[in-house]
């Protein structure tokens, strides 16, 4: 899947000007998959005993990313109908992303977020665990969920 423009996201900067904007979104629509998945937000791996995926990657043999809304609808196509523990951590809940009914719970979380200098840096956040495949919540809660600490 080639990545678009809406996968990327650079600063605002005030003192941009059109020709500043113009020139960002010329980059963000050439840049290379690798590029993309470099630039995103990853989980701590320590908090999680199931495979952890870039949203570019997550498919219906399971595992959990943190996926920006602009990607959902092409990681809800490629899970599609799938019982593998399957979850995405998003910024809003599920009824907010027409995913009404689908089993969530808000969690603490630790991810890794690329830095101005390259660097990855560890934040602690607050997302919405939605399950996106069709087991049984808690079989996937206790598969996804390791640690007490990234459960509020």
């Amino acid at each position: 899947m080639r990545p678009t423009s809406r996968d990327v996201t650079f600063p605002t900067d005030p003192t941009n000007t059109p020709d500043d904007q113009d020139l960002l979104e010329q980059i963000k629509a050439v840049l290379a998959e690798a590029a993309v998945v470099r630039a995103q937000s990853t989980l701590d791996p320590s908090e999680w005993d199931v495979p952890i995926a870039h949203p570019q990657r997550l498919d219906n043999k399971g595992g959990i990313a943190v996926v920006p809304k602009t990607l959902l609808p092409s990681v809800l196509q490629r899970v599609g109908y799938t019982a593998a523990p399957t979850a995405v951590l998003t910024s809003q809940p599920a009824t907010d992303l027409g995913l009404k009914g689908f089993p969530q719970h808000q969690v603490r979380c630790g991810i890794f977020v690329l830095t101005d200098d390259g660097t990855r840096e560890r934040i602690e956040v607050t997302r919405w665990l939605i399950q996106i495949s069709y087991g049984n919540a808690d079989r996937l809660e206790n598969e996804l969920i390791y640690t007490q600490q990234c459960v509020l």
